[in-house]
C-alpha cells in the first residue's frame, strides 16, 4: 500500500476510511478548541473521536486546499435520523488536525454536495 499519509488527495472512500485508521494522534487546532467548540454544546472531542476512529458513518468527504492554508478534507458523517456532522481536518505526518466541526440539519440540506 502506497503511505497514504503522504500522499493527497485521496478521491476513493474506502481508501480515504483506511488512511483515518492509520493515523496516530487527532488533535484539535487550538482555535477550534477554544474558541468553537464551547459554543457547540452539542459536539464533543469524544464524538469528533468516535466518528474518526470508526468511519463507518462516512457519507461522502472532499478535498480542498488553497495557498494561505493546510490541505483540508471537508467529511459528512451520519450522527442521527436528524443529523449530519461536518468535520473539516488537515493531516500533517501521521497526525489529524480538527480545523472544525458542526452539525448540520439533514432538512436544511438540498445536496452532500452544498454541504462540502
Amino acid at each position: 500500500m502506497v503511505n497514504q499519509m503522504n500522499r493527497h488527495p485521496i478521491d476513493d472512500q474506502e481508501e480515504f476510511s483506511e488512511f483515518l485508521n492509520i493515523a496516530e494522534k487527532m488533535k484539535l487546532t487550538h482555535h477550534f478548541r477554544v474558541e468553537r467548540l464551547p459554543r457547540r454544546p452539542k459536539i464533543s472531542e469524544e464524538l469528533i473521536k468516535a466518528h474518526i476512529e470508526n468511519p463507518e458513518s462516512l457519507l461522502e468527504f472532499q478535498y480542498s486546499d488553497d495557498e494561505h492554508s493546510r490541505e483540508k478534507y471537508e467529511c459528512l458523517f451520519e450522527k442521527s435520523s436528524k443529523y449530519l456532522l461536518k468535520i473539516v481536518l488537515s493531516v500533517e505526518n501521521r497526525t489529524i488536525f480538527i480545523v472544525t466541526a458542526h452539525l448540520v440539519n439533514k432538512s436544511r440540506k438540498n445536496s452532500l454536495e452544498e454541504l462540502l
